[in-house]
């Protein structure tokens, strides 16, 4: 199985490969970005530290969710209308 081009950058971004607060300046701010960062985080603490949840990082992974969810669909609809109006999507069946 092979890796899309941009994978090995957005897990280095998500501090799959060390903690964030080691990698590099402009990357620990990209990586705010990412859910996964958030998830890594929480699954860390819980597996390392033994911690429970961390409710202020559940609570930036829900607004991220709110956000990205219909963004994401209205993304997908535009993209999808735009297809079907040029010619480029056709629907069989």
């Amino acid at each position: 199985m092979t890796q899309a081009p941009g994978r090995p950058v957005e897990l280095l971004a998500t501090g799959v490969y060390a903690p964030l607060p080691t990698s590099i300046g402009p990357l620990r701010y990209i990586s705010e970005l990412s859910p996964a960062t958030y998830v890594l985080r929480g699954v860390r603490a819980a597996l390392i530290d033994g911690t429970g949840p961390d409710w202020g990082e559940a609570a930036i992974l829900v607004a991220m969710a709110c956000f990205f969810i219909p963004v994401g669909l209205w993304g997908f609809g535009w993209a999808e209308r735009y297809a079907k109006r040029t010619g480029k999507l056709k629907r069989v069946g």
